[in-house]
């Protein structure tokens, strides 16, 4: 199974990257930190899985997931808590 990891916070993609690397049959095929890029690799390689932050700036990932069409993968979204302090 393939993924990408798309958030606009390099801490939260740092975590994703550890966690998901820890599943056995996954292949992370890279990590993006805005949704215009993830599309435009999207729109050139296909993958299984995409690790998807929903607020960044820009694209978001529900705008994002909008614009893939119907051959969509299996979406997970991810919103790390933002600190208030």
């Amino acid at each position: 199974m393939t993924t990408i990891i798309v958030d606009d916070n390099k801490i939260a993609r740092a975590t994703m990257w550890q966690l998901a690397s820890q599943v056995k049959d996954l292949t992370i095929l890279g990590e993006f930190e805005s949704s215009l890029e993830a599309y435009n690799f999207l729109k050139e390689q296909s993958v299984d899985l995409l690790l998807l932050d929903i607020e960044m700036p820009g694209l978001s990932g529900i705008e994002l997931t909008k614009n893939l069409g119907s051959n969509k993968p299996v979406i997970v979204f991810t919103h790390p808590k933002r600190s208030t302090r």
